[in-house]
């Protein structure tokens, strides 16, 4: 029994798709296997003990209208008529064992019929994509096919491509995290790639600030100036309340939110003069 292997092409390289059983055409299956069975010894063998039973058959009727001349004269019990049923009779023994002989080579021509079909399967043209191969062929490629592993395709030769399309990663590349998403056949991730739920807290943190710093570096100047000094205004505002509520006449503690005021002020400064 043959086989089909489809094949589909992706970004100009062929790849295995997956197999199927191939078309039968019943019709010229057909004709072949009639062509076949008629050229088959047994259809021969049939053949001549047919023809010997046809001649027996001939034989006997002139022997049969001779012995009912004479049932009809009234001499059946003569010598002549005597001999002529026992001839009969021996001819009808050798057509019955022909007969006999005959159904059996039917049978066994029937049996064959089955085997030279299946030797004989002419298949539909395969369709673009599909090539029809013999079963041999069928099971090295599906046994490549089935120990290729993942994210990977089987070519026609049984040599693998990388298949990662679709993958989206982080990858870190010359001290900043960028999103990648691979999208054609044969490409894979880079050494040191992550997916998202692999990295760590360290590298979710340094993604947040650099997503930070491009968004405040693609705001206009007096939009970045603007925003800058509303972040300015909000922690002065939280040292405010820290003097009132916490440190109140306590000169120290004064001094301290000072500095942690003066600290934060420089952080923003050095965030938005970028």
């Amino acid at each position: 029994m043959k086989r089909t292997v489809i094949m589909q092409e992706i970004d100009g390289i062929e790849v295995i798709r997956g197999f199927d059983r191939p078309c039968v055409d019943p019709v010229e299956t057909r004709k072949k296997t009639e062509a076949a069975i008629e050229a088959d010894p047994i259809m021969e063998e049939k053949k001549n003990l047919a023809d010997k039973r046809d001649k027996l058959l001939k034989k006997m009727a002139p022997k049969m209208q001779a012995l009912i001349a004479h049932d009809k004269k009234g001499n059946i019990e003569s010598p002549e008529a005597k001999k002529l049923i026992v001839e009969l009779q021996t001819i009808d023994l050798e057509v019955g064992d022909l007969v006999i002989q005959i159904k059996d080579l039917i049978k066994r021509l029937k049996d064959r019929y089955s085997a030279l079909k299946a030797e004989n399967l002419v298949y539909f043209e395969p369709k673009i994509g599909e090539e029809v191969i013999e079963d041999d062929e069928y099971n090295d490629l599906m046994e490549a096919f089935k120990n290729m592993g993942p994210n990977h395709r089987l070519k026609r030769d049984k040599k693998t491509v990388h298949d990662f399309r679709g993958l989206k990663y982080w990858i870190k590349e010359n001290g900043e995290w960028n999103p990648r998403e691979i999208k054609k056949l044969n490409e894979k991730p880079p050494a040191g790639w992550k997916k998202s739920e692999e990295l760590t807290d360290q590298d979710k943190d340094e993604i947040r600030q650099q997503i930070e710093e491009e968004r405040i570096y693609n705001l206009s100047p007096d939009a970045r100036e603007n925003e800058k000094s509303k972040v300015i205004d909000r922690l002065k505002l939280t040292a405010q309340a820290k003097i009132t509520f916490d440190a109140k006449e306590d000169q120290e503690k004064i001094d301290q939110v000072h500095a942690w005021l003066e600290e934060q002020k420089a952080i923003v400064e050095a965030k938005y003069n970028i």
